[in-house]
Order: structure tokens, then C-alpha cells, then sequence
């Protein structure tokens, strides 16, 4: 009959020194990948938002040649789409854009902790003609998706713009977007 008293395991002080570099190599691995991924939000966040901006010409451009059909301007909401009377101001909301079909993005909307549903992404596109060249139009972009934030922004959104999201409002069009 065999008997196990040749059979050594491991020691106590062993396992403790093989947690102990295990959860250094861990701490290390976490402060290298939590940066990495923060900034690829970013670079997420600001192509969505650059897209937006894109589509918002396209519209302008569509507005400009007569051909509304199917972006639903008489039946969108005043929070969603503003105009002046002279069409050189437009305010497009991120809602608007992305039921015209040109802005490839499901909002989609969810459940925060206090019930309420919200879109993933809020905001607007502000589009002005410039005074001097009436082809030429100045883009000014506001939105947030929870976590990130684009303060009112003229022109490309970078990496640099984006911004820690509080409690900010203004994500809807008003008249005052459009004087």
C-alpha cells in the first residue's frame, strides 16, 4: 500500500508570494489598459460627434436644393429642428438627424437608475450662413452621451473639446439657436 507522506504541496508563505505577484502584475496591467481605454472613448465620442456635424451639412445642403422628402421637417418638434425666417440658421437636434437616415445611428435609449429612458446621445447642430459668402456655413456642436460632454463647439470636434458630462442642460433646439 502507497502512502502519501513523500508528496509535498505547497506552503502557506508560497501561495501568499504567488498572490502577492499576481496582484501586482494586475495593478500594473490596470493603470496601462484604464487610460488606453479612456482615450478611445474619446475618440469614439468625437467621431460621433464629427459625423453629426457632417450630416447636419448634408441636410443644410438638401434644404438648399428643395429636396425635404422624407426628413420629416413640417412634422418634427420644435426641440428637434429650428429655423429662421430668411433659412440662413438652421438647429438640427442628434433626435432629428438621425430619423433622416443620413446619420448612421441607432439612439438608442436607456433606463437610468431612476426609471427614467434617455437617448444615448443628446444634442444639437447649430448651422449658420456666413454673412459675407452665403455658400459658406459656420457648424457649432453641443452633446453628451452621459459620461462626455461637447461644449458648444465651432467647426471639427477634437479630443481636446470633449469634456467630463455633469449635469449640463441646453441639448434641444431653441429660437435663440437660430437669431
Amino acid at each position: 500500500m502507497k502512502t502519501f507522506k513523500d508528496r509535498r504541496g505547497f506552503t502557506l508563505i508560497e501561495l501568499l508570494a504567488v498572490i502577492v505577484v499576481l496582484a501586482i502584475v494586475m495593478v500594473l496591467a490596470t493603470t496601462t489598459v484604464l487610460p488606453l481605454m479612456t482615450s478611445a472613448r474619446k475618440k469614439t465620442f468625437v467621431l460621433e460627434a464629427n459625423a453629426a456635424r457632417e450630416t447636419a451639412s448634408q441636410v443644410v445642403s438638401l434644404i438648399a436644393i428643395g429636396t425635404t422628402d422624407g426628413l420629416n421637417i413640417e412634422g418634427s418638434k420644435a426641440a428637434d429642428y429650428q429655423a429662421n425666417a430668411d433659412k440662413t440658421a438652421y438647429c438640427f437636434s442628434l433626435k432629428f438627424l438621425a430619423k433622416t437616415g443620413l446619420w448612421k445611428k441607432d439612439l438608442k435609449y436607456v433606463d437610468d437608475k431612476d426609471g427614467t429612458v434617455t437617448p444615448e446621445y443628446e444634442g444639437k447642430v447649430v448651422v449658420k450662413s456666413d454673412s459675407s459668402d452665403s455658400n459658406k456655413y459656420t457648424y457649432t456642436i453641443t452633446m453628451h452621451n452621459k459620461s462626455l460632454y461637447i461644449p458648444s463647439i465651432n467647426g471639427t470636434v477634437e479630443e481636446k473639446n470633449v469634456e467630463n458630462y455633469g449635469t449640463q442642460d441646453g441639448f434641444g433646439c431653441t429660437e435663440n439657436d437660430v437669431k
